[in-house]
């Protein structure tokens, strides 16, 4: 599981304190994925809860136990000159 910290700037007033939400200091994720691996990288955002949706993706992305199906292919109605 994967869980969203707050690396603050030198001039903030809240940088003693990793998991202040309300900030414009860059979020970043940590923790372990599904599968095993260990990750540490920036979210992408100044926005905690973007943070955490990219958490969840990365997570989703990282499931061993989700299979990616594609959707089934779309059949067109068959037009009225193929039925002439």
């Amino acid at each position: 599981m994967l869980r969203v910290y707050t690396r603050h700037s030198a001039d903030c007033d809240h940088a003693d304190n990793a998991q202040w939400r309300r900030c414009r200091c860059q979020k970043w994720f940590r923790g372990v994925l599904p599968n095993g691996g260990a990750i540490r990288e920036s979210g992408g955002t100044r926005s905690w809860e973007r943070a955490e949706r990219n958490a969840r993706n990365k997570e989703a992305e990282a499931n061993p136990t989700c299979i990616d199906q594609a959707p089934p292919p779309t059949q067109s109605p068959p037009s009225a000159l193929a039925q002439e």
